[in-house]
């Protein structure tokens, strides 16, 4: 515990992150997404394949190359291509968001899904 009982701020952000998940987890009662792990994080699979991530203190999901959900997705405050390496090669087909714009996550989420099943 840092200084007055508050946590430090990456054990924050962590939890901010599980509670974002959760939520979203909970969003999705009885659909065939279940929990997993992708670049060390909590990762939302859907038949064996990633569609989405909590990492960092952002939100990605797998939305497709050129689609219009990416699009506009991509015009959203703070959004940006998912690059999991920081190396300058983000995945053309993910986006990624800061967790300040979780009312659009639900939404994202379903759209990776359908992406995925498609």
């Amino acid at each position: 515990m840092g200084v007055a009982g508050h946590l430090p701020p990456r054990q924050n952000r962590r939890m901010d992150e599980q509670a974002v998940y959760e939520r979203l987890l909970a969003s999705r009662p009885g659909a065939d997404t279940s929990r997993g792990r992708l670049f060390s994080a909590l990762s939302f699979i859907v038949h064996g394949h990633s569609v989405g991530c909590i990492m960092r203190g952002t939100a990605a999901f797998k939305l497709g190359r050129e689609t219009p959900e990416l699009a506009a997705a991509l015009a959203a405050p703070g959004a940006e291509l998912f690059d999991p390496s920081g190396r300058g090669r983000p995945f053309k087909d993910w986006v990624v968001l800061p967790l300040s714009e979780e009312p659009r996550f639900e939404q994202l989420l379903e759209q990776a899904v359908a992406f995925a099943l498609a």
